[in-house]
């Protein structure tokens, strides 16, 4: 008589679905970086801009009934200034950007701005909110455009890129008037582009590694890479070194060593047209 051991049943299965964890007040303003708003609509947008050299950080959060609350520090040791504002329309979509035309002084915060834009109405931009907080906005897109994404252009200094659900991709440019606290603010459309279908999401990649980020566009159906035009870009380059040489004549002595720094500019000036065929060298062959 042979006995044979019964097979034990198997150890059910360990439950890896995600636990749902209610926080109180103080924990979820914690895990918000600070954000305690109890707000009464769904949250639709959050972001967040940090400066490691300055300590300068700010904190967003915007809900489906237009609430905006907005943290932001100025600095190490700063206490962090809250403020909140109701806006006529859902805000869907939040960004911070730093704005390097309008440089601030040594020793001062940088200069950033809040964009807002809703699936509904719109778009808005909130100039220099470590200063100003939530004054002022100023209008970025009319009420009839359908704002679903956006993002800063990192090759254009104060330059964002928003697209709709009318199925346009806005390139806007911020512009200042004045200094310290006259300074006046407004955004202005540089170019358009229309394209096949609704646009989802806006990333900066470089994706042919040639120095250069394409914009990457997710639609609904879709997905469109755009190249800066390597003519242009070049273009840009020769005005700068231009404009450097021109400097160089007008302040350097000969007596200071100027004329080498000229020469050195000069030389780099002939280069521009080597440097335009290496990066269509570049480009064809990650392409290819």
């Amino acid at each position: 008589l042979h006995v044979f051991p019964l097979p034990q049943a198997a150890a059910p299965p360990a439950d890896t679905s995600p636990v749902l964890v209610e926080l109180e007040d103080t924990q979820s303003s914690d895990a918000l970086g600070g954000l305690a708003r109890r707000f009464q609509a769904p949250v639709l947008a959050l972001a967040e801009w940090r400066c490691p050299h300055s300590g300068c950080s700010a904190r967003v959060a915007a809900s489906e009934d237009g609430t905006v609350e907005l943290l932001a520090q100025k600095g190490w040791g700063e206490a962090p200034a809250r403020q909140w504002v109701r806006v006529e329309r859902p805000v869907n979509v939040a960004f911070f950007f730093e704005d390097s035309l309008a440089a601030a002084s040594p020793g001062e915060p940088p200069v950033v701005h809040l964009f807002a834009g809703s699936v509904l109405c719109g778009a808005c931009f909130f100039a220099d909110v470590l200063r100003n907080g939530l004054r002022a906005p100023v209008l970025a897109l009319p009420d009839s455009v359908s704002v679903l994404c956006g993002s800063p252009w990192r090759a254009q200094p104060s330059t964002l890129l928003v697209g709709t659900w009318c199925r346009t991709l806005y390139c806007l440019q911020l512009r200042c008037v004045g200094e310290g606290a006259s300074r006046e603010w407004s955004c202005r459309l540089v170019w358009s582009r229309e394209l096949p279908h609704a646009l989802y999401g806006i990333d900066m990649i470089d994706a042919t590694c040639d120095g250069l980020d394409e914009i990457v566009v997710r639609t609904l159906q879709g997905l469109h890479v755009l190249q800066e035009e390597l003519a242009g870009v070049c273009a840009e380059l020769r005005v700068g070194l231009a404009e450097l040489l021109r400097q160089c004549d007008d302040e350097a002595s000969p007596s200071a060593g100027g004329a080498g720094g000229r020469d050195a500019l000069s030389r780099a000036l002939s280069r521009t047209g080597a440097i335009a065929e290496l990066q269509v060298r570049l480009k064809r062959h990650a392409l290819s």
